[in-house]
């Protein structure tokens, strides 16, 4: 599956990708993450409930800090490994955010 989304945000580039990096970013479904957002660090997202538990994990691969990453990406280690590209690119009224995996 491919996935190619865009999303403009009223906010500075530098801010938005402060928040994609950052370990309090955390939304729903999700209930934590551990992130180490540098070259051949990891991303940890988990989602831990009474009734489900579940871990997305994966090393990043490119970090040009404030403008893109590229992480790989695996759910609960079933060895289906994705990599995930996203750019921010600023725009006039705030930041252009890319996700191509």
């Amino acid at each position: 599956m491919k996935i190619d989304k865009s999303y403009e945000l009223p906010f500075p580039a530098r801010d938005v990708y402060a928040a994609w990096v950052s370990p309090r970013t955390v939304i729903a479904p999700a209930t934590g993450m551990d992130i180490d957002p540098v070259v051949g660090g990891h991303t940890r997202l988990i989602m831990e409930t009474a009734d489900y538990a579940a871990r997305a994990e994966g090393v990043f691969l490119v970090v040009e800090r404030g403008e893109r990453v590229r992480y790989s990406w695996e759910w609960n280690g079933d060895g289906e490994v994705t990599e995930s590209d996203v750019t921010f690119t600023p725009i006039a009224d705030g930041t252009r955010v890319r996700r191509h995996a």
